[in-house]
């Protein structure tokens, strides 16, 4: 009597774990989407600017109004860096669960066979019978999630690409001033990188 006792309070547990991680998956899964909305909106938002600026300064070649532009422009590839790691914990996080849940259906289905009540062997098969349409639910999120990182790194790109173009236009179009700047951003670069290795 007792292992038919410990066995039903595994798969008890078992089934408030499940649940619980189907919980928590949803919630990433939401998460993430509520976080990609706001990011596609300020990406769209801050390429729009960027790529006016770089119009703006194929004709104005001021150094104030470069400089500007170009730590505008590093402060939105900060903000990209940011929500790509935030997107690589959330990927990381949704794998884990799809992980924990293949391991408890693996374990559902042995209990599953070890079990004597007919009621208990029931539902555990009905739990057993919707776990592969939750996890290929999880995989599809898994998936859509990882393009969605990578469309952000695309982003990224595009941003670093906009500095480095808003950078080499203040050294070429601004004169002394721009050039001196320069210098001092690739020491301070070089500086850094060698505080890096040391």
């Amino acid at each position: 009597m007792l292992p038919i006792i410990i066995a039903g309070g595994v798969v008890v547990g078992g089934i408030a774990i499940i649940a619980a991680l189907f919980e928590e998956e949803e919630k990433q899964a939401s998460n993430w989407k509520s976080k990609q909305k706001t990011l596609n909106h300020s990406i769209y938002c801050h390429e729009k600017r960027l790529k006016k600026h770089i119009k703006k300064a194929k004709k104005k070649a001021a150094f104030y109004e470069l400089n500007n532009k170009y730590y505008a422009s590093v402060q939105g590839g900060n903000l990209l860096f940011k929500e790509l790691a935030e997107a690589t914990v959330s990927i990381d996080e949704v794998y884990k669960s799809i992980r924990c849940i293949k391991k408890a259906k693996s374990n559902l289905y042995f209990a599953i066979k070890k079990e004597k009540n007919y009621q208990k062997k029931k539902d555990m098969i009905q739990l057993l019978k919707i776990m592969p349409d939750k996890i290929n639910n999880m995989y599809l999120d898994f998936y859509k999630m990882k393009d969605e990182k990578k469309c952000i790194l695309n982003h990224l790109r595009e941003i670093n690409n906009m500095t480095h173009e808003f950078k080499l236009k203040i050294r070429d179009n601004t004169g002394r001033k721009g050039r001196d700047w320069f210098e001092q951003l690739e020491l301070r670069k070089l500086e850094r990188q060698i505080l890096t290795f040391n």
